[in-house]
């Protein structure tokens, strides 16, 4: 029912489209059936049947492809269509949906497009980056794997601002100031393999300091498995990192010696 719905708003749309003359008017026709787009989306992503998710979040990314398109062509109304379009999926709560008890690798994978605009339109807030990195910890391996594979897209983003970065890191040192499950080891292996390595950011020292706290824990906080993980993920910011850092580290490993 939800996919027949859709199937008749998207064709009032394109009916609408058919009698805009300019950009700008096609931008105010899209524009007009956002809501019952988004709202009709996040019904499927509510159901428990994932060809209905996949197609909720399908049609968000091809709304959001829409506004880019006009952007491309310097529509006047572009950038209007991209804030309502932004609204309406915080409105209706689309990232927590796609994220949640119900989340699967297949609709995350398609959902990049949609946390980009958040990002750009900077909609993107803590609560929705805890999702996303919680998710990361804690769902099954296929979903924390395509989780941590947007997140690190979120933070490689050049619109990505460092209060969000500095407050992951705040949110996950939290996490992990009494120990760390495996889950979490993989996500900072994740982050470190793709976002902090490659920076000598202030932010990248505090990843850093953050492994080398959670290695000094008593056994009794960090699994053996973890440790070994978490001691991985040290060494590869440890390679790509200036020989003054580097030697830092080899003598804060001596010390204990």
């Amino acid at each position: 029912e939800l996919l027949r719905l859709g199937a008749s708003v998207l064709k009032v749309q394109q009916q609408l489209l058919q009698l805009a003359p300019t950009p700008a008017a096609q931008a105010d026709a899209i524009a007009s059936v956002v809501g019952t787009r988004v709202t009709l989306a996040a019904k499927a992503l509510s159901a428990s049947v994932l060809i209905s998710r996949l197609w909720g979040v399908k049609d968000c990314a091809q709304l959001v492809a829409q506004a880019r398109s006009l952007s491309e062509v310097g529509s006047e109304g572009a950038a209007q269509l991209a804030e309502r379009i932004a609204l309406s999926l915080t409105a209706q709560e689309i990232p927590a949906l796609i994220l949640g008890d119900l989340a699967h690798e297949e609709v995350i994978m398609r959902a990049t497009p949609l946390f980009s605009l958040l990002l750009q339109t900077r909609r993107l807030d803590e609560p929705t980056l805890r999702l996303l990195w919680s998710a990361c910890a804690t769902k099954s391996t296929a979903v924390s794997k395509q989780a941590a594979s947007l997140l690190c897209e979120i933070l490689r983003h050049r619109a990505c601002p460092d209060e969000l970065q500095t407050a992951l890191l705040d949110a996950v040192g939290a996490a992990c100031a009494d120990g760390a499950s495996e889950g979490l080891a993989g996500l900072l292996n994740s982050l470190a393999e793709s976002v902090y390595r490659q920076r000598t950011s202030p932010d990248a020292e505090r990843f850093a300091l953050m492994l080398w706290r959670l290695l000094a824990l008593p056994p009794k906080s960090v699994s053996a498995p973890t440790r070994a993980s978490l001691e991985a993920t040290l060494v590869l910011l440890l390679h790509a990192a200036p020989h003054e850092r580097r030697l830092q580290g080899v003598l804060a490993a001596a010390r204990p010696l």
